[in-house]
């Protein structure tokens, strides 16, 4: 008997030493996302892996007894700790998200190093692509339009432009992948050109003290974020909807070796509009294609890794109208390298060098009214806009004990070729018919933080920043062509004069960032001025340069300026002793801006074509809330946004909202996703100039709204499928501009494999 004992114990020593391999897949406890980054280690032990961009692992654990502990680690979830008795049995780990210490609620997910983080503190959203995957989305746009404080500006062609803070959207500049994509002629974007398929996340800073993101920003900055390493090989989605829509993506990433990886994707789409009248009809049609290539440097070395990468984008957007005989076509293509890293013993560099090409053509009619009220075509427009940009972004950081200092170095070169043929039914076309001018632009940037810990948990730090920005610009014209009232061509050496500005900004912020138990804040108060340089639009846009019999208006081409203020606070507060509220999160901001030389944009009765003249002063001020709750361990979590503006002067700030309301409900379980997101904006006011000088008010009626998405995934084996429903517009608002329904209902499918 004592034989059979001592080997017994024997065999099960040998059991508990045994080694022993454990692997699964780390999951979002509701969405059951894969987690990539998760540490993934033996408690008190050196033994140790992280999880893949699929949120696999495999950890062989030497000598294992079943009292080991394993430890699932990762800083935006609550960490899970398991017996190695039991996790040896599992295939599956949950993870369940952490709100402070994530601190961006809208990231649940190990995000990218946000761009913003080198600049003053602001109120910066973060929005993370598993806040729109799968939903439906057309495009950027649709997805922004849901927060408080940004309003999507389109027109009948589908092109969208992005406003935020009751600004307009040249005070918006928009970055791809670290790199400006505004174009040279208006300073716009246009953001149906994006596939929203193709972004990882997009980042929104909203206000105008910003420094390193150039001198246009005056109501703030959106930088996507593309998608350059996926945790599949293959991934095809198809949608289908309301107008005869379409779209289908097609993504594909490969790792060639450990240390180079490529990735492509491709994105066709069109629809079909007719007007309520039933007859003709308007037709858009886009095509997207991006490829990325990453090369990482081997390192024997701690700290970040040395990284190079290539990206190439382009977009093409076909509009027509074929009761009007108009007519857009749209191209936008984009080629940057980005190299971050060291060269030699020189740390902390990050390159971006880039080519911007767009090309841009339309053909659109003169409308008058006739006496019975119907609009009709008196003559066409032809028009032609070539604009090629090069952008280079050289930046250095300094560390020293409670000092980082940024210095940024930014240079951009562009021109634009401008031919415009004038066809007018009952008179002789006269005035600018082509030009050239080219742009060079230098801006040197230094950003001073100081870190001042106080010891104290409740008050973690008190920042102190500073900013320091210089720019200069020139502006230069050649081959500017004018047609007469004889129907004769001038040639014309110096119509626009040589053009040159140099500006210095400077700001100034600190933040106050703190914690206790369950509570963590974040105070900000930031101030300083902001110039806007006059763009090529505002160069060519004098009306007695398209028409010398249009009344003359004497515009001012100096740079328009901004003196800011602003105040802002984040509060999150996790309360684990109520069952059903896991936890809630406030942001409250105050902003007032000070114009002078403010631009004003206008329009002129029949004249498809904007000019533009100054606002001497102008204020604009406002204040935007939002509230999170979040429920039943993360399933539902519940959203409301207000925002609350002063306009001084409606004429230079054109048809925006005063208020707007958001709420939204977001649900999800076991791999079922919906959301439903309800908006409200108050009445919008714009202004036309007439021949007279005059200006006559045009009213817009505000309206609200209600989108619905519901999604489904499901696992299979090697594959995953997708399935999306959307319903936009459930409210059916039956407002008509020039004959096609812009607010009414519409449906849309989607269904996607991935591999």
């Amino acid at each position: 008997m004592r034989r059979f004992l001592l080997i017994f114990l024997i065999f099960t020593t040998f059991l508990r030493a045994a080694d022993i391999t454990i692997k699964g897949k780390v999951r979002h406890i509701n969405t059951l996302q894969e987690i990539s980054d998760v540490n993934v280690y033996i408690k008190s032990r050196p033994i140790g892996t992280t999880t893949n961009d699929k949120g696999e692992f495999t950890l062989l654990i030497p000598k294992a007894s079943g009292e080991m502990i394993v430890v699932f680690d990762h800083v935006a979830y609550d960490t899970l700790q398991l017996s190695l008795s039991k996790a040896k049995y599992m295939d599956e780990f949950l993870l369940k998200p952490n709100l402070l210490q994530t601190n961006k609620i809208t990231v649940e997910a190990k995000k990218a190093e946000s761009e913003f983080s080198k600049d003053l503190p602001q109120s910066l959203t973060i929005i993370d692509a598993k806040e729109f995957e799968g939903r439906g989305y057309i495009d950027v746009g649709d997805l922004l339009r849901t927060d408080q404080s940004v309003q999507i500006e389109e027109d009948l062609s589908g092109k969208k432009v992005i406003s935020m803070r009751a600004g307009n959207p040249e005070d918006v500049v928009v970055f791809y992948n670290g790199v400006k994509m505004n174009n040279n002629y208006d300073n716009v974007f246009d953001l149906s050109l994006l596939n929203v398929e193709d972004i990882q996340q997009v980042e929104i800073i909203k206000g105008s003290n910003t420094a390193l993101f150039g001198s246009d920003a005056f109501s703030g900055v959106v930088n996507i974020i593309p998608k350059t390493k996926q945790n599949y090989t293959a991934r095809f989605i198809q949608k289908f909807g309301s107008y005869d829509s379409g779209d289908w993506n097609l993504q594909l990433n490969h790792s060639i070796t450990d240390n180079l990886y490529i990735s492509y994707n491709q994105k066709s789409a069109g629809s079909k509009r007719p007007y309520s009248d039933g007859q003709d009809f308007l037709k858009n049609e886009t095509t997207h294609h991006a490829a990325n290539a990453i090369y990482s440097f081997p390192s024997d070395e701690d700290g970040p890794q040395n990284n190079l990468s290539l990206m190439y984008m382009r977009a093409e957007l076909g509009y027509k109208n074929n009761r009007m005989y108009e007519e857009i076509s749209d191209l936008n293509q984009i080629a940057s390298l980005r190299y971050s890293g060291r060269i030699g013993n020189v740390h902390n560099l990050s390159l971006v060098a880039a080519y911007q090409e767009l090309d841009n053509s339309q053909y659109i009619p003169v409308n008058i009214t006739a006496a019975n009220g119907q609009s009709l075509v008196s003559g066409y427009y032809d028009r032609h806009f070539f604009n090629d940009n090069y952008y280079l972004n050289l930046e250095k950081t300094f560390v020293h004990e409670k000092f980082t200092m940024l210095t940024a170095y930014q240079f951009e070169n562009g021109s634009l070729d401008f031919k415009e043929k004038r066809t007018y039914l009952d008179q002789q076309p006269q005035g600018l018919e082509s030009a050239t001018l080219t742009r060079q632009k230098h801006g040197g940037v230094a950003i001073l933080k100081m870190q001042t810990p106080t010891g104290s948990q409740f008050l973690e730090s008190a920042d102190i920043n500073f900013s320091y920005r210089y720019d200069y610009i020139l502006n230069q014209q050649k081959n500017v062509v004018e047609r007469n009232e004889f129907d004769e061509l001038s040639y014309l050496p110096g119509v626009f004069a040589e053009n040159s500005w140099n500006e210095n900004t400077m700001k100034f912020s600190t933040q106050l960032k703190g914690s206790n138990k369950d509570i963590s804040y974040n105070v900000f108060l930031s101030t300083g001025n902001n110039v806007k340089f006059p763009t090529m639009f505002h160069q060519l846009s004098s009306p007695s340069a398209f028409d010398p019999t249009q009344p003359a208006v004497i515009a001012n081409l100096n740079p328009e300026k901004n003196r800011s203020t602003e105040i802002g606070f984040e509060v999150i507060r996790e309360t684990s002793k109520i069952k059903l509220i896991d936890g809630w999160q406030t942001k409250v901001n105050y902003f007032k801006n000070l114009y002078e030389n403010k631009f004003r944009t206008y329009y002129q009765i029949g004249v498809p074509v904007a000019f533009y003249d100054n606002v001497a002063n102008a204020n604009l001020s406002g204040i935007e809330g939002q509230v999170r709750a979040f429920m039943f361990t993360n399933k539902l979590t519940i959203e409301f946004g207000a925002s609350r503006y002063f306009i001084s002067e409606k004429a230079a700030f054109p048809f925006k909202s005063d208020v707007k309301y958001t709420a939204q409900a977001q649900f999800d379980y076991q791999g079922y996703s919906a959301r439903i997101n309800w908006f409200s904006e108050s009445d919008q006011v714009g202004w036309f100039r007439f021949s007279n000088g005059r200006f006559a008010a045009q009213n817009l009626s505000g309206y609200s709204n209600i989108d619905f998405h519901l999604s489904k995934e499901f696992d299979l084996d090697y594959f995953k499928l997708n399935t999306t429903f959307s319903a936009r517009n459930i409210l059916n608002d039956d407002t008509v501009l020039e004959g096609i329904a812009i607010r009414d209902r519409r449906f849309y499918i989607g269904f996607g494999l991935e591999y």
